[in-house]
């Protein structure tokens, strides 16, 4: 028993030597890999600042570090497998001055008058009045806003004016002359531009054109000076009168006209503006008639008896008298001599409560204009 306890004991020393020869000749590539392993690390997160050393298994890290929590952090990451301990011996950057106080800001510079002193006022068709530019000061700027929307609606003003000194002596006289005759018209626009006034637009007449121009320049204050550039619809001309030989012809024409009607009339397919086939006939006997005095004006008015709805009979008889005057065109009568003109059950000759009333109320018409 005694020899083999001392065998036993004899095998374990022999083990230890073995580790200890062992460890001794491996502890190189042991300390390399721990330092391999470790350096990735730190680099793979960007620690490139911390140097590391192994001493054995143990890591002794060094570098500055930008603040303790990194300082810690890398120590962390430096723990591979096979180490023993880590010394850190990390030193942190000193912290950075307190940043200096933001200087005040500069107080905003007051708006100096603008050369040349410009306001707009712009009115569309729409009723809207945008007003730009500027003026004197905020109870100037209070009272032209009243104004305009006295004049145009409250709802109807735009209001983009700036406060800035430096407007001329009466130039709020002068602003109130312009809207004034801004109101007159129905698009446009007046500018004031230091001391002179200009109006442009579209007015509805001339007489209108001419008033805004005369009180405009009588309205202004000393010193201004006032423009338009206005436009107003052109009159139309009245149609050229008759020659006694024209007249003479066209008075023929419409006792032809009424005779060719009075002994028959032109037909349409029941609820429509399609010209029967059998009235082409009167229809080319109507077209002489209007060859024969040139220059005269031929109005095609269409009428049918009170039943339907008032609504379809005034749109059938517009569409039946338009069949007419395209059927004259195409026999050569000039389109601007003539036109259509849809009655309805309007204008009624005879009874409607009859057939034959009824009968004689669906007819066209022809009237010799200007006699």
């Amino acid at each position: 028993m005694k020899k083999l306890l001392i065998l036993l004991l004899g095998l374990l020393a022999l083990a230890i030597l073995g580790y200890f020869c062992a460890y001794k000749n491996h502890a190189p590539a042991i300390q390399e890999d721990i330092h391999s392993r470790a350096s990735a690390a730190l680099a793979a997160e960007g620690f490139d600042w911390a140097k590391l050393k192994v001493d054995g298994r143990d890591i002794i890290l060094t570098g500055v570090a930008p603040t303790e929590a990194e300082k810690a952090r890398a120590a962390e990451i430096a723990k591979v497998y096979g180490y023993r301990l880590v010394d850190n011996r990390i030193t942190v950057a000193q912290a950075a001055a307190e940043p200096a106080a933001a200087p005040e800001p500069a107080p905003e510079p007051k708006i100096s008058a603008p050369v040349p002193y410009r306001m707009k006022a712009e009115r569309g068709r729409d009723g809207k009045v945008l007003l730009t530019g500027y003026v004197p000061d905020a109870e100037a700027h209070a009272q032209l806003v009243k104004l305009a929307e006295e004049k145009f609606g409250a709802d109807n003003v735009i209001d983009q004016l700036e406060e800035a000194p430096g407007a001329p002596d009466g130039w709020s006289e002068a602003v109130v002359a312009g809207l004034t005759q801004l109101q007159e018209l129905d698009e446009g626009v007046a500018e004031w531009t230091d001391h002179r006034l200009s109006v442009s637009g579209h007015v509805a007449s001339e007489s209108i054109k001419t008033r805004v121009t005369n009180q405009l320049t009588s309205a202004l204050p000393s010193g201004f000076t006032a423009s338009t550039n206005l436009t107003a619809p052109v009159a139309a001309k009245p149609p050229p009168l008759m020659t006694e030989k024209e007249k003479v012809s066209a008075v023929s024409c419409q006792e032809q006209f009424s005779t060719l009607l009075a002994s028959s009339i032109i037909n349409f397919r029941t609820a429509s503006a399609d010209i029967s086939p059998d009235s082409y006939v009167l229809l080319d006997k109507l077209a002489e008639v209007a060859t024969s005095c040139p220059t005269a004006e031929i109005r095609i008015e269409g009428h049918t008896d009170s039943r339907g709805s008032a609504a379809f009979n005034q749109d059938l008889s517009q569409r039946r008298a338009q069949a007419v005057v395209d059927y004259l065109i195409s026999k050569g009568i000039d389109a601007s001599r003539l036109s259509a003109v849809g009655f309805g059950e309007d204008a009624p000759i005879a009874d409607n409560n009859t057939a034959e009333g009824r009968a004689i109320n669906r007819r066209i018409e022809f009237t010799v204009k200007g006699i």
